[in-house]
């Protein structure tokens, strides 16, 4: 999985670099059909996870939507000042950040990005 996050993160910044049109809107693309579900699924799983549904999956929210309103306005203030090649790798390296950090996080809370083991619904005994 983490490969596959490392390849995703990699795909639009070398496709600017390369300059062709058709190459990035491509790039663009499959970065958006792998990454669409990401955020229906950690929503689902904060909602599963230790505290309140409620609130875990309004904290999840909150962060989802501040990265998609403040993202792209970051993303072309970098690229008016360094260039877009630049911004885009430059956004790489945060999220490659940003996913270690969250493989920490998870390590010290002993989830370690799997479904935590006796955490869920329980099935009653009837």
């Amino acid at each position: 999985m983490t490969v596959v996050a490392v390849v995703l993160c990699c795909l639009v910044p070398v496709a600017s670099a390369v300059g062709e049109a058709l190459g990035m809107v491509v790039a663009i693309g499959v970065t958006g059909l792998a990454l669409g579900p990401v955020f229906p699924l950690a929503v689902h799983r904060a909602g599963r996870s230790g505290g309140t549904a409620a609130a875990m999956t309004a904290r999840v929210s909150a962060v989802g939507y501040l990265a998609y309103l403040t993202g792209p306005p970051m993303v072309g203030f970098a690229a008016e000042s360094i260039g877009l090649p630049v911004a885009f790798a430059a956004g790489t390296v945060l999220r490659g950040i940003g996913i270690h950090w969250a493989r920490r996080v998870s390590r010290r809370h002993g989830r370690c990005g799997r479904a935590s083991a006796g955490r869920g619904r329980r099935r009653r005994r009837r």
